[in-house]
């Protein structure tokens, strides 16, 4: 808890280890002030609910599925205060927890058919929509001189699924999944958004669905060899698309916007590298996204038309925005600097103060290695870095052919 009038830390609460995610719930069957803080914790594989007003642990939850096996990796957290429910994303489990808070506990475990689900949002009905970090993209490496698919497909290394896929079949490339609650089905929604998977949500005026994502060059005809890619990637973009019906067919974006132009024109100084984070403005539609690797935050109109940009400190690394209508000031989570920046919504984004979020007991030399690792400033086109393959230090599991005339590597991943 912050003073307004300082920026200086006011309260600290004591969590288990790596909380990640935290959401704000009533509990209503709390006397007296009911405000609770739900926290997620990465490394504890648990939630933890606090008191608001004291930081006082009333609960403390591991997430287990229904034979106690441990729901790894918690990272994104909703909140239904009507229902007293809460949603975990847990990525190493490629599950999503739904805990009853009431009587804490995890009451149902959804199944994502992807990997590493991550990001999620609410839809109009409540039912909760979760991307897959790991979507990829539908292509695959040629395989052995005696393997059908180098057979059917001589030359390219890499083979795109969507264009030609084993005996007419093809990947599922499915990018994003709403999880019925009514029913508890999960149902695919967007095909074709991209290999990589961010925030994403529901336009509050246009109803669109939108989705940040990069999208890997791997299958790009023009990109085969190590001397063809020259460091172009990905593409950093933003992908619209109509919000399938409950039980409708998944759906392609009918618009893709690439978030490394402005007016059509690459201007290495405004890319979104990695584009992470996104707030939208529920009374106008507008929205906001910031860059991992490029310390900046864009303004979106609702078509998703970049209308503006401003500069975070150097190193920011900002991972998480929020939108305050009653102050008009948009804060900024600031994982490189340790800091919370605040900026005045208006014309040049005037940053109003920035808090300080205490001690950071990363080690130098991690820090240092972070600084490089997510920095798009050692690539060609300000928009790319060793992160926009290996996303969070993972790998993408996207094939790449890197070989050249003299030196055939085969599919490397």
């Amino acid at each position: 808890h912050f003073d307004n009038g300082t920026g200086l830390p006011s309260q600290v609460f004591h969590t288990p280890k790596s909380p990640v995610s935290i959401a704000l719930w009533n509990d209503p069957n709390a006397a007296g002030l009911p405000e609770r803080l739900v926290v997620a914790c990465r490394d504890t594989y648990a939630i933890v609910i606090l008191d608001r007003a004291t930081g006082e642990v009333l609960q403390l939850l591991e997430l287990r599925d229904s034979t106690g096996r441990i729901l790894g990796e918690p990272g994104d957290l909703l909140v239904d205060q009507t229902t007293n429910r809460a949603f975990v994303s847990c990525q190493a489990s490629d599950a999503v927890a739904e805990i009853d808070l009431t009587a804490p506990g995890v009451v149902r475990v959804f199944k994502i058919p992807s990997k590493n689900p991550l990001f999620m949002s609410f839809d109009a009905n409540k039912d909760v929509l979760v991307a897959p970090l790991l979507s990829g993209n539908n292509s695959g490496p040629r395989g052995t001189p005696n393997d059908p698919i180098n057979i059917m497909h001589q030359g390219p290394t890499v083979v795109d699924f969507a264009a030609a896929g084993l005996n007419g079949t093809k990947l599922k490339d499915e990018d994003l999944f709403r999880l019925v609650r009514a029913t508890g089905a999960v149902q695919p929604l967007t095909t074709g958004a991209g290999t990589i998977q961010f925030a994403c949500g529901v336009n509050p005026v246009t109803g669109q669905l939108w989705q940040l994502n990069t999208d890997a060059n791997n299958k790009n005809p023009a990109k085969q060899t190590e001397a063809s890619i020259q460091g172009d990637i990905v593409q950093n973009r933003l992908s619209i698309s109509a919000l399938p019906p409950v039980g409708g067919a998944k759906v392609a974006p009918t618009t893709i916007v690439d978030l490394d132009l402005t007016g059509g024109i690459l201007d290495t100084t405004k890319t979104v590298g990695q584009p992470y984070a996104l707030e939208f403005d529920p009374a106008t539609g507008f929205a906001v996204v910031s860059g991992l690797l490029t310390d900046n935050v864009v303004l979106l109109d609702p078509a998703g038309t970049k209308v503006d940009e401003f500069d975070l400190a150097p190193g920011a690394i900002p991972r998480g925005l929020i939108y305050s209508q009653p102050f008009n000031l948009l804060f900024v989570y600031c994982w490189g600097t340790n800091t919370i920046e605040a900026h005045i919504v208006t014309l040049g984004w005037p940053n109003a103060f920035t808090f300080q979020l205490g001690l950071d007991p990363t080690p130098p030399k991690v820090k240092a290695g972070r600084r490089i690792a997510y920095s798009a400033s050692h690539s060609q086109k300000n928009n790319a870095s060793c992160l926009s393959c290996h996303v969070e230090g993972r790998t993408d599991m996207i094939a790449w052919n890197l070989g050249t005339s003299t030196d055939d590597k085969g599919p490397m991943v």
